[in-house]
């Protein structure tokens, strides 16, 4: 069985629906060691995704290359996820926030399909689509992974 760790290239499967929101921040952190600076070379990201499966909230720490995937849940709140998503992080991330991305992404899209659309958004084209059913963006060419727990 697979967990929410643990992903599969973008190559060996297709889309699911959902909606993926990208925010670069102009910072890079490490949950582990507790630190936060200027963001260089690589930069942390958030990200959302309000998918058929349910929503998820990701953080990428650009210093370890770790990730922090956190499963919503389904039932939308009652002004939905996507304005629930941008509230959240306004308000926690609102001044290290450098850019929102929203991808719209239907089914059932080819890799090179989906590769398509993060170009299209100005966006490099890494990805992978997480099994338990979320997309992905790659900030950089490191293996990102789940290396530390939030308490």
């Amino acid at each position: 069985m697979m967990t929410a760790l643990e992903t599969i290239r973008a190559e060996e499967t297709n889309s699911n629906p959902g909606t993926l929101l990208v925010y670069v921040l102009s910072v890079q952190s490490s949950y582990a060691q507790n630190v936060e600076k200027p963001a260089a070379e690589h930069f942390d990201s958030l990200q959302w995704w309000i998918g058929s499966n349910g929503v998820w909230r990701i953080k990428t720490y650009a210093i370890d290359a770790d990730i922090h995937p956190y499963f919503l849940g389904t039932n939308a709140p009652p002004n939905g996820w996507i304005t629930l998503a941008k509230q959240n992080t306004q308000k926690n991330y609102g001044d290290v926030i450098s850019r929102l991305i929203e991808i719209q992404v239907p089914a059932g899209l080819s890799t090179n399909q989906i590769r398509s659309l993060f170009t299209k958004h100005g966006l490099p084209p890494r990805f992978d689509l997480v099994p338990v059913g979320y997309l992905l963006w790659l900030p950089d060419e490191r293996k990102y992974r789940s290396q530390t727990k939030p308490e």
